[in-house]
């Protein structure tokens, strides 16, 4: 028979059973707004890890521990691989998004590769504490756990964040980890959201650092192929993206280790296909790119050149010209770009769009008919809606729908990039024109010979020129530049920019015809 004190429990109550932090339902709490509207925080671990030759494993293995009788020189020689060569590979994907991470690294790791902690300080990568080595795990009785928190993190230089091996801890590792001065820990994963847990007096932060869709618990846990991993990631991706549009931003964990992914046949023909996607079409992989990834095929160049061409078929595609070429040819800047309404009344924010829409559909014109790149900057045709058309002088074009149009010779400074608004338009100052602008970018963007930054106190442009009478003489662009360029230091670079902007000073601040005003001499 039971007694009754057995049924009586002193913390039954709503919640948890223990004081290390409140309950909280995630879609209750106030929603989180990152910076620049962005939805989704993305927090990518690269973890440095070292498994013994001779690991006890107590109390349990870890993932990835080493498996047949001592010396297991296979499986210890692959993930020491990790360290040598997988992370370097890592390094370089990431480098290519440019993604910084944070890398748990194990304090034997420290010790045996400090260079590697110098590459990874070079990049600016965060170090967090991830226990001495996977072999020494936290458990409740374990002997002198403080001492082992010492030696784990005085290997390592100041550190703000802890993994624990295997997420392994006892009751005492928060307190402990508190009382060393760590800020975080990632080892509770009942979370999508960083969250304040009690700890040795003190305040420690929970981040969500998801140990269930890790490369390693998905492939060698798991025994997935990648492709489930890649699914798995982007359902997580996009369950997670949805969630934003009503509950405020969400933090997804990509959670990796060197010696999983960091493997030649996984990461190189896996590695094109998501460069190659998100430059295309600005998204992940598809089913198809991603099945010739898998059967390492996709870095064949026949088979290369076949995927490029179709995805250059598919609508999606248009993202390159939105994109790319709008970072390439700075369309973006159009956004910033404020010419003065009392000097040009005439532009307005649908001529702006107009002047980006031309660009981005000529772009994608010469890319998709896999025309001459010298096409650029020679096509004798254009995109112009009512609005353009206007402005540009081309007669009966109606409506807001883009059409294209070919200009004719009597219209030649008009053909390619270097006679359409967008360019003209961002290479130029508020109030007036730059031929140092217009030059520079020409040299740096096609050319691909950025001159070298102004000296320290050059003097601006003197301002226009005026009197009570209206009478004075404004001097030409082109005299106003060599009186300005008169350091031995200016001219240099300017006698290369310069006369590339002033071929362009026919067209105005806005890309209007002109034959008055600032003009440059011929």
């Amino acid at each position: 028979m039971i007694s009754d004190d057995y049924l009586k429990y002193p913390k039954r109550r709503r919640g948890m059973d223990h004081e290390r932090y409140d309950w909280s339902i995630l879609p209750r709490r106030k929603p989180i707004k990152w910076p620049g509207g962005a939805r989704l925080a993305l927090w990518v671990t690269v973890s440095l890890q070292w498994f013994p030759l001779d690991m006890k494993g107590q109390p349990f293995k870890p993932l990835g521990a080493l498996q047949t009788a001592y010396p297991d020189l296979r499986h210890y020689t692959l993930r020491d691989y990790g360290n040598r060569v997988g992370i370097f590979r890592v390094i370089k994907a990431l480098e290519r998004h440019g993604i910084r991470a944070s890398a748990p690294t194990n304090a034997a790791v420290a010790v045996r590769y400090p260079s590697l902690l110098e590459e990874l300080a070079s990049l600016n990568w965060e170090i967090v504490a991830h226990g001495l080595d996977m072999d020494h795990l936290h458990y409740e009785g374990m002997a002198d756990e403080r001492s082992l928190v010492t030696r784990s993190l005085e290997k390592l230089p100041k550190v703000r964040g802890w993994l624990s091996p295997a997420k392994s801890e006892s009751k005492q590792t928060l307190d402990l980890l508190a009382e060393a001065g760590i800020e975080y820990v990632c080892d509770w994963v009942n979370d999508d959201m960083p969250y304040e847990m009690r700890a040795g007096g003190g305040t420690l932060w929970a981040m969500p650092h998801s140990g269930d869709i890790d490369d390693a618990q998905i492939m060698i846990g798991n025994r997935h192929d990648e492709d489930d991993w890649r699914d798995q990631m982007i359902d997580q991706f996009e369950l997670l993206y949805d969630e934003s549009t009503v509950q405020g931003g969400r933090m997804m964990s990509l959670s990796l280790h060197p010696w999983v992914i960091g493997q030649p046949y996984r990461i190189s023909d896996l590695d094109l296909a998501s460069r190659l996607s998100f430059f295309l079409w600005s998204r992940g992989p598809d089913d198809a790119l991603m099945n010739i990834a898998v059967q390492n095929r996709l870095h064949e160049p026949a088979v290369l050149e076949q995927q490029v061409r179709r995805m250059l078929k598919d609508p999606r595609a248009e993202s390159l010209a939105v994109n790319f070429a709008g970072q390439w040819l700075n369309l973006r800047g159009l956004g910033s770009s404020g010419p003065l309404p009392m000097i040009y009344p005439d532009f307005d924010d649908p001529l702006r769009q107009a002047m980006r829409r031309e660009v981005e559909l000529l772009f994608d014109d010469i890319v998709r008919q896999d025309r001459n790149v010298v096409d650029l900057l020679t096509a004798n045709y254009t995109f112009v809606n009512e609005r353009l058309a206007k402005h540009y002088g081309i007669e009966n074009i109606y409506g807001s729908q883009f059409r294209r149009v070919l200009l004719p010779p009597a219209m030649e400074d008009r053909w390619g990039l270097l006679g359409k608004g967008a360019f003209l338009v961002t290479t130029s100052k508020p109030e007036r024109t730059s031929p140092v602008v217009r030059g520079k970018w020409i040299m740096g963007n096609i050319l691909g010979m950025s001159p070298p930054d102004p000296p320290p106190n050059v003097p601006a442009l003197p301002p226009r020129a005026a009197d009570a009478a209206g009478n004075a003489h404004e001097p030409t662009m082109r005299q106003k530049m060599l009186d300005h360029r008169v350091r031995a230091d200016c001219i240099q670079c300017h006698s290369m920019m310069d006369p590339i902007g002033f071929a362009l000073e026919p067209f105005d601040g806005i890309a209007l015809k002109r034959t008055l005003g600032d003009l440059v001499e011929p």
